[in-house]
């Protein structure tokens, strides 16, 4: 047997080394070796508003969720508003605009007219009031207002509805009515830059009713939060509130309804 042992030896020892000199396998996942990858980072470009309105109004003849479609609508509703704003003056688009703000109206109101089961309706007034504005409806734009104030009084939309409302009663006279306006949207408190627009109307209508002690209260009020406020309000701004506007969507330097989606957005 050691005989054996003697001569199997060296065939074990030379089958050992046969084996750590072999070939290595395959590679496994342990094996790989991490290689750094760079990922070149492609601009987002936003499609044409023309194409997301038309795949909207694929999305609406279509079944769908209640709320998937009262979403849609709003959604083109306001991509049509603003569609109108952009084609404004431009000569080149005809009546182009009146056809997009009829369109948003229609939509506002038909989304207006269901149960109130979605939220949000105080943003569809508002953007109803906006869209008759500029449609040259100022009257249905007051109504959408009135609305708004009565059925929302926690609303961010408050202040800037009872300052629009203030405007459009001191275009018509109506300066008691336009007083309460006014004095609503500075109650509703000093953030917003409404506030001190409409505590500066508010001592136009107290003065137009010959309230000249509370008038002169109102504009001390104004001094008295910024000193500088006088400044700002060149002869421009004093003129603006002396005629007041007619539609009560004053242009120029007017504090603006917000152009959709830029005020508490989507």
């Amino acid at each position: 047997m050691r005989a054996v042992a003697l001569i199997l030896l060296p065939l074990l020892l030379q089958g050992c080394v046969s084996w750590l000199q072999r070939e290595p396998g395959p590679p496994t996942l342990a094996s790989l070796q991490a290689r750094p990858r760079t990922v070149q980072a492609e601009p987002v470009v936003a499609p044409p508003a023309g194409q997301v309105m038309a795949g909207y109004q694929v999305l609406l003849q279509q079944p769908a969720p209640p709320e998937l479609t009262w979403e849609a609508t709003r959604r083109l509703a306001d991509l049509q508003l603003e569609q109108g704003e952009e084609r404004l003056g431009d000569a080149s688009a005809g009546d182009a605009s009146a056809q997009d703000f009829a369109s948003a109206i229609a939509l506002y109101r038909r989304l207006l007219e269901q149960d109130g089961a979605f939220a949000g309706r105080d943003r569809l007034l508002y953007q109803l009031a906006r869209a008759e504005a500029l449609a040259g409806r100022p009257a249905r734009s007051q109504q959408a207002l009135d609305q708004l104030v009565r059925e929302h009084p926690n609303s961010p939309y408050l202040q800037e509805a009872q300052f629009r409302r203030g405007e459009w009663l001191f275009a018509q006279a109506d300066y008691a009515g336009a007083e309460h306006a006014y004095a609503a949207a500075v109650a509703a408190g000093e953030a917003s830059p409404f506030h001190q627009r409409s505590l500066f109307k508010l001592g136009w209508a107290l003065f137009k009713q010959q309230h000249f002690e509370a008038a002169l209260d109102a504009f001390t009020r104004l001094l008295d939060r910024r000193a500088d406020a006088l400044e700002r309000l060149d002869s421009d701004a004093l003129a603006r509130g002396e005629a007041g506007a007619a539609a009560g969507y004053p242009a120029g330097g007017e504090p603006q309804l917000h152009p959709v989606g830029r005020c508490c957005r989507h």
